[in-house]
């Protein structure tokens, strides 16, 4: 007589990413309805939590939690990074959740320089005459946050050498790596003399005024540097400083996700804000628009950013050139049901579902 039993045992864990770390699998049966011999597979203990989990992301095989309903996961796809948005807090960026060095989003503005008076400066007059300005920025090695507001411009002699004080770091948990230091500087005319910097002489009395709007960069410091003495020659200064003002998301800001266009969106009470292209740390003030209504929520599908207020829902078009102008399009979708405030917007294939008080509501963003 042949008997059966039921086959039981452990399946190896997947390789690669097909299952996350420390993710087991463990055969009770064997499943006969595909024609193969397959293990049915029961999930095992993937992570354990501290806390009760209210909210779980995962992504690239790695995993991270809440136990607050208020906060919101964002992956996005075109520039790789995980975003977490905590209600009445900065929004936090990480590279890869699976190092979860969460930092601030953006940068922050930094206070203004000070600069060393009794550090050498020589004024002899003449053509070698300079007027300059100071700021600085904060950063990594490849992004830059706002400048600090410009120092009180100071007469030099272009071979004087200045020592700046620099302000002091910000928090750690902004991430930056660096202080960068611009300068400014207006030559000296010598038929019209020299003239001060206000604006209703601006035009007169400088070689240039365009330089006096420029500011090159001057050094790359590592962050905690007290001082700086600048003895760099003008022929050595280095690249121009962006003049975008590149601030960071306010503080409470909900982080959407980003079009196609590679903007990131975020919003915040009734202001929706796109930052640069392919430059999620820097929200400009002209890519803000407002609403009359507080946004309850927000979603993306494709170039369109559907969003949804206590007084209606818009689409915001980003597939606009920022070079040519900074609006983006906003259509004013009427008659629209008033979405609950408990409820979320689900992105579907060709628009947005969301619940209201009249029921569920579909919208093809299509048309």
């Amino acid at each position: 007589m042949v008997e059966i039993t039921q086959p039981k045992g452990f399946v190896p864990r997947s390789k690669g990413c097909d299952l996350p770390a420390q993710y087991a699998q463990k055969a009770e049966n064997l499943n006969v309805f595909s024609g193969r011999f397959e293990a049915w597979r029961e999930p095992e203990l993937v992570v354990q939590f501290p806390y009760p989990v209210c909210r779980a992301h995962v992504s690239e095989c790695c995993w991270d939690g809440s136990n607050s309903l208020g906060d919101r996961y964002v992956t996005t796809r075109l520039t790789p990074k995980t975003y977490l948005s905590r209600p009445s807090q900065r929004p936090l960026v990480t590279d890869s959740l699976c190092d979860t060095a969460w930092s601030f989003l953006g940068y922050p503005q930094p206070d203004p320089v000070s600069i060393n008076v009794d550090s050498g400066i020589s004024v002899v007059g003449g053509p070698d005459l300079q007027s300059r300005t100071y700021v600085v920025t904060y950063g990594t090695e490849c992004e830059e946050g706002p400048p600090s507001c410009p120092t009180d411009p100071i007469k030099v002699d272009k071979r004087s050498r200045v020592e700046l004080l620099l302000p002091s770091p910000p928090e750690v948990e902004w991430g930056v790596t660096h202080v960068n230091v611009y300068r400014s500087q207006s030559l000296w005319d010598t038929e019209q003399g020299f003239v001060e910097f206000n604006d209703s002489a601006i035009n007169t009395g400088f070689t240039s005024v365009a330089t006096q709007q420029e500011y090159f960069l001057v050094a790359r410091l590592p962050i905690g540097q007290a001082s700086f003495l600048d003895d760099v020659e003008d022929q050595s200064l280095g690249d121009a400083l962006d003049q975008t003002a590149n601030f960071p998301p306010p503080e409470g800001s909900t982080v959407v996700g980003e079009s196609d266009r590679n903007s990131l969106v975020v919003y915040e009470g009734a202001n929706l804000y796109l930052s640069e292209r392919n430059s999620p740390h820097s929200f400009p003030v002209k890519y803000r628009h407002s609403f009359p209504g507080k946004i309850l929520h927000a979603a993306i599908c494709g170039f369109q950013i559907f969003v949804l207020t206590t007084r209606g829902g818009y689409l915001v078009n980003d597939e606009v050139d920022c070079q040519q102008s900074p609006s983006r399009p906003v259509l004013d979708v009427k008659d629209l049901p008033i979405a609950d405030r408990c409820s979320d917007v689900v992105v579907l294939r060709d628009g947005v579902l969301y619940s209201s008080q009249e029921g569920l509501v579909s919208l093809k963003i299509s048309g």
